[in-house]
């Protein structure tokens, strides 16, 4: 059993705890059974709770009780088997929430037809207002739970299923093909949640930058060049986390020490680094608090929410060129498959690949899907340094 996936870890039946080995067999023999009873009670949970974070905004936005909401927690489970969640075959993850959220379209469609035949009083804006956060809570909540029940799966050796976010390398379609024809997609879904993200983020920017100049004089933010989309540079705006004479303590600390230097040519990042500032510096970057700036970086359209990440020039000479044209194909992104699943823990082979299988495999699925794995890794501090 191979396992690939985001959030997942390699798991075989190997891995199964000993004991009673006849139980055992009679649980490998009725796993499919079991896989599906599993997810099944995940989404008949995630739709209670859909539900009633749906009760809640509605409330909050001073309007009635949604009605019919068991009609569509028993529809979400029989929309989530048409759509193929319940199968033995199980695809690939973000392939799967791709199946989900036609599964949740299912549901809206046919809990729209319902309401319409039994709307009695309320409005057709209260109808849309309530279907509308329904859906949405139902997709992320759903996903999150199946996240948790996979992984759970996968380490009792029940996942009868190879494992992994995107095909082979080899499977991959025109990068010039994909942005003719999604382009304008997924510049929409930027703007759509980029600029309501950044104003949201203003406070946090403004008295992180405070901060910042309390401990050491020097201007707030920091702006690198860094290789964009066709191989132009891009001004990349972040909070600044580290001294303000960086680039002397680095190449002293690199010559003092010959095992950081090593690491620093292999991840081109230090564990232990000395430009840090203190308690402010780290705290920054493993909350990932210093990138919201980049967020006009989006927003200018110099950057997308997610694409490879946008790289200095001395980091990316050490790619070859074939790479580096075929990176350039593609708008950078604030987040990625990277960061999302090796960060500064992988080094340029590992983030070669992965940015391979994100460009080779680019879809509007795949990089929603990417968003929702973003907030598990921030939160976690995966890989940050």
């Amino acid at each position: 059993m191979t396992d690939q996936g985001l959030n997942l870890r390699q798991a075989s039946r190997a891995d199964l705890h000993s004991g009673d080995q006849r139980g055992l067999g009679l649980v490998r023999r009725n796993h499919n059974w079991i896989v599906t009873a599993w997810l099944i009670s995940g989404d008949l949970a995630a739709a209670l709770d859909a539900g009633c974070c749906t009760g809640l905004l509605a409330r909050a936005a001073g309007l009635p009780a949604p009605q019919h909401l068991g009609v569509a927690v028993l529809l979400a489970v029989f929309a989530f088997f048409v759509t193929g969640l319940y199968n033995g075959r199980r695809p690939e993850p973000y392939q799967r929430f791709r199946q989900r959220a036609l599964g949740v379209g299912i549901v809206v469609a046919v809990w729209s037809l319902v309401t319409v035949a039994h709307r009695g009083g309320e409005s057709i804006a209260h109808v849309i207002f309530i279907q509308t956060a329904y859906a949405g809570c139902l997709l992320v909540i759903s996903h999150y739970v199946e996240v948790a029940l996979r992984t759970l799966l996968i380490d009792f050796g029940l996942w009868n299923a190879p494992t992994i976010l995107v095909g082979p390398v080899s499977q991959y379609r025109d990068a010039a093909r994909y942005s003719r024809q999604n382009w304008l997609l997924k510049r929409m879904l930027d703007l759509v949640l980029a600029v309501p993200l950044a104003l949201l983020a203003l406070p946090v920017v403004t008295l992180a930058a405070i901060l910042t100049k309390l401990i050491d004089p020097g201007p707030a933010f920091f702006a690198q060049e860094r290789i964009g989309y066709g191989g132009k540079l891009v001004k990349m705006h972040k909070l600044r986390t580290m001294y303000a004479d960086s680039s002397r303590l680095l190449e002293e600390h690199l010559n003092r020490d010959p095992h950081a230097r090593a690491e620093w040519q292999q991840f081109f990042k230090l564990r232990n680094d000395p430009r840090i500032l203190p308690i402010i510096g780290n705290f920054l970057r493993r909350s990932s608090i210093d990138e919201l700036p980049q967020l006009w970086n989006v927003i200018r359209g110099d950057m997308s929410l997610v694409g490879p990440r946008p790289l200095p020039a001395y980091h990316i000479e050490q790619l070859d060129e074939e790479f580096q044209s075929l990176r350039s194909t593609v708008l950078p992104g604030l987040t990625g498959l990277w960061q999302v699943s090796s960060r500064s823990d992988g080094d340029l082979q590992v983030l070669r690949e992965q940015d391979l299988s994100y460009i080779r495999n680019s879809s509007f699925w795949l990089d929603v899907f990417i968003m929702l794995q973003t907030l598990p890794a921030v939160l976690a501090a995966k890989g940050a340094r």
